[in-house]
């Protein structure tokens, strides 16, 4: 017995402690097979331990109590490392880097070597081995990942040799490929190969440790694999997708507490994909000019790449509707164009057009539905753009919305207020069915306050967001309004969108200067009219409509009066036969700035119409609102403008009902600040100005006159007498060529992209990720290359809490959260089936034959990658039976709580290392000292003093590494579950079976440590 821990040999004579402590179960040369059995003082401390840890854990959940003990830290848990010029100045050299990258070449020629020509060295372990054991699955896990991430692939000689040579060559022939610059596998971009590969080197390292042959093959494989990638495959390292290292360390790296983070992404804006060249750091002036914040200058850099799917997706990120906003959008985004300043502005509307129309419909997905993971329900009251922008960014963060529409249709004004010639139904119909697929739930042909009242919504859903559309018209106030012959313009076009016939004349008078006027007036001549009046009190200049609008108007025929009011509907038998006006001059502003128009006396006059529409206004249907709602005199809902938020609780207002009559765009903005604030208000946060897209400055300084002229490819338009009497789309779409020409005039105004690219100082992400993007540790290497080449100062080197990116919902996928099951499994099955006493490898001679090697196969896989995921499957459907979730399907509920395990698998790896790190002290100097075996006997050396040591605090060290495992485990968990269930009771209880798999994994290692 010594202290704690005693001793029994189960065959009589003499043994070495050491020895035996170490490999007894398999040593061909041992002298008892030895077991560690902890006393009952250490059975009472373990218990101890974890009632200090249960206590720790229930202690810094409460937040008061986090905030208490983090404030006395004189480091906070994010801390920027960088701000001090003497790291500062280590970290932006190259010379570090460049000493680790020739000690590690040194250390990966001596493993090759050592594993091919060398000897077995002493306890049966060469240089090859000692480096699987020693330095990967310790040094690794226990110091490198957890504290510096994937610092590793940053010093790994592969990767850096490779890029050298091909991206910035030894030659210094800037971005010059030596490969063939193929394209990598999608289907090989992934984990699985990874975790495959992991389990292969893990068991057949463990397995083949007298045969050196066997490791120098792996390496060589793994070698090889990653040359031909580099040199094969683009500019890029893809070895993460074939390196077992890279593979465990992308997930374990998450727990790591150091980072490389942009200080701030909007400074940074967007990396334009495939830009050699930088002009200034500044947000792009287009990007500034349009109300959603749509990234125009990404999307276009994309599709000058070819890559349309990737730049419809950008555009989704701002705007549900690329097919619509390319055809209807007023392109304030043209405008501001920098291009202007050299020939003419990029065609921006007519690019998302054709990306819209070439990806978006050709491959609709039908299986992009969002499953609700919040039990909260929201109404949206209106189907126009601003509920369906609403709805749509709601359902992608998780809830469950159903929109109310009073029409028979889906869509608001949109479907009813726009003519097919500017926007064919189909587009619009396939762009909705985009967002049912998704999972919003529609119900037509229902009038909240006739069909369903405003109280009852408020009972039936947790918020409510108003967005009816401006669907009323205003009328005139003028004598002989009430004739027949008299329409309203909303009336007019909603007939026409909904196919229903229409008895109008042949000369018509339209009164008003908007959109809808323009756009009833081409209606009529499309409907059959001869003679098409515009009549306006205002000039040209003041005409609220879209000029180009104004102008493709008159010529299909439509004549516009400038500066005539109507005074009175003239008719006889009750049916309106012409219209008498007056002409107006322009006086001082009214109260908005516009000049007042003033009548000129004597200037009546008749003009002669068997048609009028009054098309001057419109406004919403309100009155199924509540009175304690607030509402404007000008008959619109009073919200704050940055949160959309009424003076009613729950309840928000975006859209027409809230601005009147609006271009397209600003509903949507409404719409998108809406869902952001009820998300806010539903998890119970402060409501806050919702900025949609960045405030930073603009770009300036741009050479521009490097820049060479070159002509704006225009969309055509179908001929003049063609489109006047029938509803074809008058504009025709971008072709492929016209929009890859036409994407390369733009100038990447705001792109930096040396980071991603590289500079003449520095060889970018090697990985060609976007750095300053970057919110998880997974796809970062640690090289520095970012923070090196960053002309602006952005990014910064941190220390952080440990594992908060397996809090980041957003890039979670099955293979990665295998790996922690793959982790989990191997330590089982090196302790079941190798180190346990019931292991059918204690034979060394029948291992190193091969003899028993499927079935050490077999079983190891199938416990690895079979029954471990079941056993934790089962908990799993358990956690979803109790609480009878219909809403979150079982694979999301699998795939969130695998994360939780992240912890555990690393500690229990942790634990694991301890329980053959300790006793081999005495191996680890004697192989690293003789990596060749040329004369190292470890049996006629002296014993190393500190062994003993070690080895007695060996099961305290394993109890401590797992009772970390434990906590950290157990509130990933619970953080995990609180993403899925706003309710916080709903998400401890559904936290509990998962916990208990955590416990009994936890119960069933310390059983097999103290084995």
């Amino acid at each position: 017995e010594l202290g704690l821990l005693r001793f029994v040999a189960d065959k009589t004579g003499r043994f070495s402690m050491r020895c035996s402590a170490t490999c007894a179960n398999f040593h061909p040369y041992m002298y008892a097979w030895l077991r560690v059995k902890p006393n009952t003082r250490f059975y009472v401390s373990v218990v101890l331990a974890f009632l200090l840890g249960g206590f720790f854990l229930y202690y810094f959940s409460k937040e008061k109590n986090r905030d208490l003990i983090l404030g006395l830290m004189p480091i906070k848990w994010r801390f920027e490392l960088t701000r001090y010029p003497i790291i500062r100045s280590i970290l932006k050299n190259r010379w570090p880097r460049y000493l680790a990258i020739i000690f590690s070449t040194f250390f990966f020629t001596v493993i090759l070597v050592s594993c091919y020509v060398g000897g077995v060295s002493a306890g049966n372990f060469n240089f090859g081995i000692m480096f699987v054991w020693i330095v990967w699955f310790v040094f690794l896990i226990m110091i490198w990942v957890p504290f510096f991430s994937r610092i590793f692939c940053c010093v790994c000689p592969l990767p850096f040799f490779g890029l050298w040579l091909q991206r910035c060559s030894l030659i210094k022939v800037k971005k010059k490929t030596y490969g063939l610059n193929k394209k990598f596998p999608k289907a090989l971009s992934n984990l699985w190969m990874v975790n495959f590969l992991f389990m292969g080197v893990t068991f057949f390292n463990g397995f083949l440790t007298t045969l050196p042959i066997a490791s120098f093959i792996m390496f060589a494989i793994i070698i090889l694999a990653a040359t031909i990638i580099t040199f094969v495959f683009e500019k890029r390292t893809f070895c993460r997708y074939v390196c077992p290292v890279g593979g465990f360390q992308g997930l374990y790296s998450n727990a790591a507490t150091i980072e490389i983070r942009s200080k701030d992404t909007e400074v940074c804006n967007r990396i334009k994909p495939g830009k050699d060249f930088s002009f200034d750091n500044g947000i792009a002036a287009c990007r500034l000019a349009c109300p959603a914040g749509v990234d125009s200058s990404s999307y276009i850099a994309l599709i000058a790449k070819g890559e349309y799917e990737r730049a419809l997706e950008i555009i989704r990120e701002t705007m549900p509707f690329p097919g619509v906003c390319g055809r209807i959008c007023t392109a304030p985004c043209e405008v501001e164009c920098i291009r202007t300043q050299v020939d003419q502005p990029i065609s921006i509307r007519a690019l998302k057009r054709f990306v819209s129309d070439f990806i978006g419909y050709n491959n609709q997905k039908s299986d992009n539905k969002f499953v609700p993971v919040h039990s909260e329900k929201i109404a949206v009251i209106g189907s126009g753009p601003a509920g369906l922008t609403c709805a749509y960014y709601l359902v992608r963060n998780g809830y469950a919305v159903t929109v109310y529409e009073s029409l028979p249709v889906i869509g608001g004004m949109l479907k009813v207020g726009i003519p097919d010639y500017k926007l064919p139904k189909d587009v619009l119909d396939k762009e909705i069915e985009f967002i049912r697929n998704t999972g919003v739930e529609f119900v037509t042909n229902t009038t909240v306050g006739k069909d369903i009242s405003f109280d009852d919504l408020r009972k039936k859903y947790q918020a409510i967001f108003i967005a009816v559309g401006a669907s009323e018209s205003r009328r005139l106030k003028i004598e002989g309004e009430n004739l027949q012959g008299v329409y309203n313009a909303i009336d007019i076009l909603r007939r026409a969108n909904l196919g229903e016939k229409l008895q109008i004349g042949k000369k018509i008078v339209v009164i008003g200067g908007g959109d809808t006027a323009i756009d009833v007036a081409r209606v009529s001549l499309r409907k059959g009219a001869d003679e098409v009046t515009i009549v306006y009190r205002r000039s040209r200049n003041e005409m609220p409509a879209i000029p180009k609008e104004v102008s493709a108007a008159e010529e299909e025929g439509v004549e516009i009066q400038f500066l005539t009011s109507p005074l009175q509907v003239v008719g006889s038998n009750s049916k309106a036969n012409s219209l008498l006006c007056i002409k107006m001059r322009l006086a001082e502003p009214d109260e908005l700035g516009r000049p007042k128009p003033v009548p000129i006396k004597g200037s009546e006059h008749l003009i002669t119409a068997d048609t009028i529409i009054v098309a001057t206004g419109q406004y919403s249907d309100i009155n199924f609102l509540p009175p304690e709602l607030s509402i404007s005199g000008a008959g619109t809902t009073i919200v704050d403008p940055e949160t959309m938020v009424t003076n009613i609780p729950g309840v928000f207002s975006g859209g027409d009902v809230v601005r009147g009559p609006n271009v397209f765009v600003q509903a949507v903005v409404q719409g998108r600040k809406a869902s952001v604030s009820i998300e806010k208000y539903l998890r119970g946060e402060k409501l806050e100005p919702v900025s949609l897209y960045p405030t930073t400055r603009q770009v300036d300084d741009l050479p521009l006159h490097s820049i060479s002229h070159k002509d704006r490819i225009e969309p055509a338009f179908i001929p003049l007498e063609d489109r006047k009497r029938n509803f074809r789309e008058i504009e025709s779409v971008f072709n492929e060529k016209m929009a890859l020409e036409e994407s390369q005039r733009c100038l990447g105004c705001g792109s930096c992209g040396n980071c991603y690219l590289g500079n003449e100082d520095g060889y970018g992400c090697p990985w060609l990720e976007l750095p300053f993007r970057m919110r998880r540790n997974t796809y970062c290497g640690m090289c520095l290359e970012c923070f090196k080449t960053c002309p602006h100062d952005n990014m910064a080197v941190n220390i952080r809490p440990p594992v908060v990116d397996v809090l980041i919902d957003d890039k979670r996928s099955m293979d990665e959260a295998w790996k922690s099951f793959i982790m989990l499994g191997c330590a089982v099955v090196f302790y079941v089936f190798m180190m346990g006493p019931w292991g059918f490898l204690k034979d060394w001679q029948r291992a190193k034959t091969f003899s028993g090697l499927p079935k050490y196969i077999a079983t190891s896989g199938i416990s690895t990658l079979v029954i471990l995921p079941a056993i934790y499957g089962i908990f799993v459907f358990i956690s979803r039976w109790i609480n009878k979730i219909k809403r979150i399907s079982y694979k999301k509920l699998f795939l969130n709580y695998s994360y939780s395990l992240v912890p555990l698998g690393l500690f229990t790896w942790i634990a694991f290392c301890f329980g053959f790190l300790l006793p081999s002290g005495s191996y680890v100097i004697a192989v690293i000292s003789d990596p060749f075996a040329w004369g190292w006997d470890l049996f006629g050396t002296a014993e190393f003093p500190w062994t003993p040591f070690l080895t007695y605090w060996m099961p305290y060290l394993q109890t401590i590494s797992l009772l970390f495992g434990l906590v950290f485990s157990i509130d990933i968990g619970l953080k995990i579950s609180r993403q899925m269930f706003i309710n916080k009771k709903q998400a401890v209880i559904n936290f509990l079976p998962i916990a208990g798999f955590i416990v009994l994994w936890v119960i069933t290692m310390l059983w097999l440590f103290l084995w």
